[in-house]
């Protein structure tokens, strides 16, 4: 029959177009997840200079608190020296020079504590310098490969809007002979992952099979098929069969 054959020719050019633009938009897909992948390590870089800068904001603050508490002891000691003429016993007296004693421990005490977070804080600044340099240089890097992908992506999308006007040509092309094979067709290739139109294989041994869902069918399908009178499907995927020249011969 002259309308299948027509049908399943014109359906074979209308999936080629659709088979170009399904694999743009699973390579627009890949570099989208890449563009995802670089932005995490972005923020991964971002991250690790953030915890290191608040770790030596930190020591700076702990630092400014104790050089407030050694200024408050320095005046406590200084107060209390200051009235120790005022004291009427000798116990008296020993006690304020205890309390006194007592403050001026404490001070050493702030004094080495202070020493040993001005190290970590030295160390934590050095370090914090390097994660600065690391994360502005990757920031840098990774925008510069981000707009790279992007404009893959524009490249891509450019090239599916080209195939817009071939598409329509050939959908018309279809409809000319059969109106309503395009709606299933179109059903279809959104069902099955952009394919609609699938190739029944042999292989070696003889076995026929789908080239859509690979199931293996009678080897009188293909028989069938090359006959061009009519449209046949799978009846696992309800794909549209056709043998391809290779096939025939």
């Amino acid at each position: 029959m002259a309308e299948a054959a027509e049908v399943l020719g014109a359906l074979v050019k209308l999936q080629k177009i659709d088979t170009f633009i399904h694999n743009l938009n699973v390579e627009k897909e890949a570099i989208s997840k890449q563009i995802l992948l670089k932005n995490a390590e972005f923020e991964n870089a971002k991250l690790g200079f953030d915890e290191k800068k608040k770790a030596t904001d930190d020591l700076k603050k702990q630092k400014a608190g104790i050089e407030l508490e050694i200024k408050q002891k320095d005046v406590d000691i200084k107060a209390k020296e200051a009235n120790s003429h005022m004291v009427k016993t000798n116990d008296q007296f020993k006690l304020m020079q205890l309390e006194v004693e007592r403050d001026k421990q404490v001070k050493r005490k702030l004094e080495d504590d202070e020493i040993i977070i001005m190290e970590k804080e030295e160390v934590g600044i050095k370090v914090m310098k390097e994660a600065e340099k690391d994360y502005k240089e990757k920031e840098i890097l990774i925008k510069n490969q981000i707009k790279a992908l992007e404009t893959e992506i524009s490249l891509k999308d450019s090239a599916i809007a080209g195939e817009a006007a071939n598409r329509a040509a050939a959908i018309e092309g279809v409809k000319k002979i059969d109106k309503v094979i395009i709606d299933r067709y179109e059903k279809i290739l959104k069902n099955r992952n952009g394919l609609a139109v699938a190739e029944l294989i042999k292989n070696e041994k003889g076995s026929v099979s789908c080239g859509g869902c690979k199931l293996t069918v009678r080897a009188q399908a293909m028989i069938e098929v090359r006959k061009k009178d009519k449209i046949y499907s799978c009846d696992n995927c309800a794909r549209i069969w056709v043998v391809t020249e290779t096939e025939q011969e």
